[in-house]
């Protein structure tokens, strides 16, 4: 009986490492874009030899509670940074809102607590 009950405990152990997340080969760092909290920025940072695709973004409240999605593809190529920095919209003029730019005009930014993001690997 206690052989079994190792080789479960062992069977589990192994198994609950056995697949990644994208999520956990990805860090990613979100602020907002300028003192009136307009737009919020998203920084991410693959970890790993493969290419991500961010799939999605995600503005919630404390409760979890979705304010805002973003559902647009966003390629992250191995081992780099996302490419774009408030110089760079800045110079757009007019930057289109993605899963790295998220506009927030019209929103309670108030009830903003964290941001969140879902990806694939390609």
């Amino acid at each position: 009986m206690k052989k079994l009950l190792a080789i479960v405990v062992l069977g589990l152990l192994w198994s609950g490492n056995a697949k990644a997340d994208c999520t956990d080969d990805t860090n990613f760092v979100w602020r907002y874009g300028d003192k009136t909290k307009s737009y919020i920025l998203i920084d991410y940072a693959s970890k790993n030899d493969k290419p991500i695709i961010i799939t999605k973004a995600y503005v919630y409240t404390k409760d979890k509670k979705i304010v805002k999605q973003i559902s647009k593809d966003y390629l992250l190529e191995p081992f780099r940074k996302s490419n774009r920095n408030l110089a760079e919209l800045a110079n757009e003029g007019n930057p289109k809102e993605s899963v790295t730019f998220i506009n927030l005009r019209g929103y309670n930014t108030e009830v903003i607590a964290s941001v969140g993001y879902a990806c694939r690997y390609k």
